[in-house]
């Protein structure tokens, strides 16, 4: 099954990403997570029978900030809104699952070095130091998009909702 949702949100985790940014809103619970979890699947098959294309609507955004700052700013659809009410997230649960995925995503790349033994956090004199510099810098970012307590909530399912996200 075809990934629409996610694609572009991953791919948008690889863009220029902002510093200085302050503390984000609260935005998620933890029912928030379990619905995610739950529904994905769902959600995903009722988005592909609508006329709505996520990569369209996202064209030009760049990076994590702008693209929640899209969904911030401009009204989702309501057929979205209903299907995201629908699936436990809320009118406003495309900027939910996006944070979720982008949170979740910084996690496993993390997760991902720390099993190669390679913490981002100290990687003076690694050989790849300047490329891993760059996923730190990116992860930080991401992260400083996404308030302290929603990232803590993603943090403990993040490995669950990649595997859900991956399929």
């Amino acid at each position: 099954m075809n990934r629409i949702i996610c694609l572009p949100v991953l791919l948008c985790c690889v863009g220029i990403l902002a510093f200085g940014q302050p503390v984000p809103a609260q935005k998620l619970e933890a029912s928030d997570i379990e619905a995610f979890l739950e529904n994905y699947d769902a959600i995903e098959s009722s988005m592909a029978t609508l006329d709505y294309d996520l990569g369209n609507v996202l064209a030009g955004v760049e990076g994590p900030q702008e693209m929640l700052d899209h969904f911030r700013n401009n009204e989702t659809p309501k057929e979205i809104q209903d299907i995201m009410s629908a699936n436990g997230l809320g009118s406003d649960g495309l900027e939910k699952m996006t944070i979720i995925i982008i949170s979740a995503y910084g996690f496993h790349i993390e997760d991902m070095f720390l099993s190669k033994g390679i913490d981002l956090d100290d990687i003076s004199g690694h050989e790849y130091n300047s490329e891993l510099k760059e996923f730190r810098d990116e992860i930080a970012a991401v992260r400083g998009l996404v308030h302290p307590e929603d990232l803590e909530l993603i943090r403990g399912r993040a490995a669950e909702i990649m595997q859900v996200v991956e399929g």
